[in-house]
């Protein structure tokens, strides 16, 4: 006796997830289009509820985007509930 496996759709694409990303502050139209074309943004001026954010989402961030124009510091403190960063730009 054979055993076979079901077959597979032949337009089975592999499922993607976009990294998490938080921005400090406000880029130009064509950043915001890049980073968000690649990454699941998340601005931090637009967060009501940055306790829940750091608490539930946090976790998951991978980069930052800040510069000295958005008056927010990545400091010690902000890295330190971003336990997955990876990257700063």
């Amino acid at each position: 006796m054979l055993c076979h496996a079901p077959p597979r759709p032949a337009t089975l694409e592999p499922r993607v997830t976009k990294r998490a990303l938080l921005s400090t502050g406000f880029m130009m139209p064509l950043m915001v289009e890049q980073l968000e074309a690649n990454f699941e943004v998340h601005w931090l001026h637009k967060i009501p509820d940055r306790e829940k954010f750091f608490r539930e989402v946090g976790p998951r961030v991978e980069a930052g985007c800040t510069g000295s124009h958005t008056g927010v510091r990545m400091d010690a403190a902000m890295l330190a509930r971003l336990p997955r960063l990876k990257a700063i730009g």
